[in-house]
Order: structure tokens, then C-alpha cells, then sequence
């Protein structure tokens, strides 16, 4: 994969993850489909301002999915209504370690029983695996309820298309 060092980035159809990157300028490692981008910004940063561009505050966005779901915590945030892209974090999204993934790209994920530690590969639609420091059951979970959000959303909006004439 080519490898992209940039100063802002905005998710689209292409991008699969956001990883924190622990580096002095690069704050964020975006992995797309075909693509590696080091970003200058943090990854909660490119989750608002992917949001703004798409015409919704990130605030707006965890009200709605708060709303949706009836939880608190580790809410998925939707980017882009058309192109139906959430984005579930594996921690708290003010965590150091929070890592976004893009749920419509999962294809499968299991448990990485590895090491000592608990931790989850998830396998993209692209054929890339990743392995996240997170439990098998709580990612599992971040990513029903980012596909629970995207059914309602989808739902909603088919219910209340304008008719044709």
C-alpha cells in the first residue's frame, strides 16, 4: 500500500480505519482500500470535520446516535448519509488509543486469542485483517449498534421520501 503524509483528511466511501499515530507531526494513521495517509490532525478532528463537511456537527451527530440507541458511551458517529458511512470507535474517542473503524467495510471479525491480552481481528471486505487491543464482545457490540443506527437512519429516510407526481 502507498503511503500519503498529509495535513487534514476527510472520510469517504474508501477509507476503512483511523488509528491514533504517535508521532510529533502525524497525528492520525488513515488506512483506505488502497491507500496509507498520515494525517496531521487527530483522529476525533477528522470525525468532526468530516461530519461538518457533510453538513452536521459531531455533536449533533452523538445527540441523534444517543438518541437512536439509548447509550452514553462509545456512540458510532454518521459522517454521510448518502453514502450510509458510520464510524464506530473502539474506546471512548477522547482515548489515546481510540481507533475508528468504518462498519460498512467489516465483513467478519473473532477473537485473537495470540496473547495474554484480549484483542479482536476484524477482516475488511478488501481482505485486510486488522487486530485491535480490544475484547471480541465489546467490539462486537460497537459494531451491531453502528449497523442498528445505519438501519434506522436508512429506514427513516425511505419512509419519508417525497412521492413522485
Amino acid at each position: 500500500m502507498k503511503s500519503n503524509y498529509v495535513s487534514t483528511y476527510e472520510i469517504h466511501e474508501e477509507t476503512l480505519a483511523l488509528y491514533p499515530h504517535r508521532d510529533v507531526e502525524y497525528q492520525t494513521k488513515v488506512i483506505e482500500m488502497e491507500a496509507v495517509y498520515y494525517v496531521k490532525e487527530p483522529p476525533l478532528r477528522i470525525i468532526e470535520q468530516s461530519c461538518k463537511l457533510n453538513g452536521a456537527s459531531y455533536a449533533g451527530r452523538r445527540e441523534w446516535a444517543a438518541y437512536v440507541t439509548k447509550h452514553t458511551y462509545k456512540l458510532p458517529i454518521l459522517i454521510q448519509e448518502q453514502g450510509s458511512i458510520i464510524a464506530s470507535p473502539t474506546h471512548s474517542p477522547e482515548h489515546l488509543d481510540c481507533v475508528w473503524i468504518l462498519a460498512a467495510h467489516v465483513t467478519d471479525l473473532y477473537p485473537d486469542r495470540s496473547g495474554p491480552d484480549e484483542k479482536t481481528t476484524i477482516l475488511f471486505r478488501t481482505g485486510l485483517k486488522l487486530t485491535l487491543p480490544v475484547s471480541y464482545a465489546s467490539f462486537r457490540s460497537q459494531l451491531l449498534i453502528s449497523r442498528a443506527c445505519l438501519g434506522y437512519f436508512q429506514a427513516r429516510s425511505m419512509r419519508h421520501k417525497p412521492k413522485n407526481c
